[in-house]
């Protein structure tokens, strides 16, 4: 099956963001990563950021039954628009 790996831009809130996603989609985070993961002397991480996360990764699930495209822009403001056709991206 293919495979998208959208990357999407937060300003502070992606935690609440992709918490939203998931009771949407479903399905359990694959990894979650924060900026306190990352840091080092030569580059401290403030103490306001060190919790924001960095790489979150959430897989959705099949949808082997047909061809679907959807448009909707969510509670961030992130415009969405999602096309899938499991024969053509299988």
């Amino acid at each position: 099956m293919a495979q998208i790996n959208p990357y999407i831009h937060f300003n502070g809130n992606a935690e609440d963001a992709f918490t939203f996603y998931k009771s949407i989609f479903g399905g359990e985070f694959a990894m979650v990563s924060r900026f306190k993961d990352f840091s080092n002397p030569e580059h401290p991480i403030s103490e306001r950021d060190a919790n924001r996360i960095m790489h979150i990764a959430l897989p959705i699930a099949n949808s082997p039954w047909g061809s679907y495209f959807g448009m909707f822009r969510d509670k961030y403001g992130i415009e969405w628009m999602v096309d899938f056709d499991p024969i053509r991206n299988g």
